[in-house]
């Protein structure tokens, strides 16, 4: 009999203890659960939102790439510093008899008055052509004046170098 009443406490202590053990998941473990459910939504969410604008960061940042190899050209014109020298070396390439006046300059662009002769009309769309290929930006401003004369054409241009 005394077997047997050992038996009934360990049965009865392994009841108590399986009935804490209960208690203690539902007390503390499964509102954990659920705070870990609910966190794991948000998280999920945010993480969403973080990698939509990741990729739309990154199209931005491929789409400067492609735009800084598209206009290598133009963007390394804004870098060079003009030289004035080397610009006047230039139109005497193309124009001959050339007188140049600076007329104005400020921080961001300097304007100078050209005159010169040239043998045909093709070599004034020649030289505008060129001017597009100098190594700074040329704005050419408007009207270009230009008269006959017996072996040449005068021409009169005002251009603004952008710099």
């Amino acid at each position: 009999m005394k077997k047997n009443n050992s038996v009934i406490k360990l049965t009865l202590f392994l009841l108590f203890f399986m009935i804490v053990l209960t208690l203690f998941l539902l007390i503390y473990i499964i509102p954990e659960l659920k705070k870990y459910k609910t966190n794991k939504i948000v998280l999920n969410k945010y993480e969403k939102l973080y990698n939509k604008e990741k990729r739309t960061l990154n199209s931005y940042i491929k789409n400067g790439e492609n735009i800084q190899i598209k206009y290598k050209k133009e963007i390394l014109k804004f870098n060079n510093k003009f030289n004035e020298e080397d610009f006047i070396n230039f139109i005497k390439k193309y124009l001959q008899n050339v007188t140049i006046e600076r007329n104005k300059e400020d921080s961001k662009n300097t304007t100078y008055k050209i005159e010169g002769n040239i043998d045909k009309l093709n070599y004034l769309y020649n030289f505008i052509d060129k001017l597009n290929t100098y190594k700074n930006f040329v704005k050419i401003n408007f009207p270009l004046v230009y008269k006959v004369e017996k072996k040449s054409i005068l021409l009169k241009i005002n251009v603004t170098i952008l710099h």
